[in-house]
């Protein structure tokens, strides 16, 4: 189970990172919270755990019957959190110019928080599905 995880961590949340990384890259130059706040204000993370969400209820769908209680509750914080990260998304692009109510450090903040749920709901349905 450990070797999945890492290879989920490693093929799924790294290489998913690296257009946010490569953002950072090129803002250089910055203090750290500043270059936090200008590569994840847009919401870009809510975007991220809404693929690694799907993908993991994917792969949590096609497996078997026992431990059924674990795998509902862990496919079902799954699904509230790809629900929130995309209506978070939709909510902060659909009003582009205008005021939203939310500053970028509110929706850098959200949208990093937002993924660390992603991270562990996830990964609790990558590693439940094989059983």
């Amino acid at each position: 189970m450990v070797a999945r995880l890492t290879r989920w961590f490693i093929f799924s949340i790294v290489m998913a990172l690296l257009p946010i990384w490569f953002n950072l890259y090129q803002l250089l130059g910055s203090e750290p919270m500043a270059l936090l706040i200008a590569s994840c204000s847009h919401g870009e993370p809510l975007l991220i755990t809404a693929a690694i969400s799907g993908a993991a209820l994917g792969v949590l769908s096609g497996s078997g019957k026992s431990i059924l209680f674990a795998k509902l509750v862990a496919g079902g914080g799954c699904v509230i959190v790809l629900v929130l990260a995309s209506l978070g998304f939709a909510y902060i692009t659909s009003t582009p110019g205008q005021d939203i109510l939310l500053t970028p450090e509110a929706i850098a903040f959200g949208s990093l928080a937002m993924f660390t749920f992603g991270i562990v709901s996830s990964g609790s349905c990558i590693a439940l599905a094989k059983y």
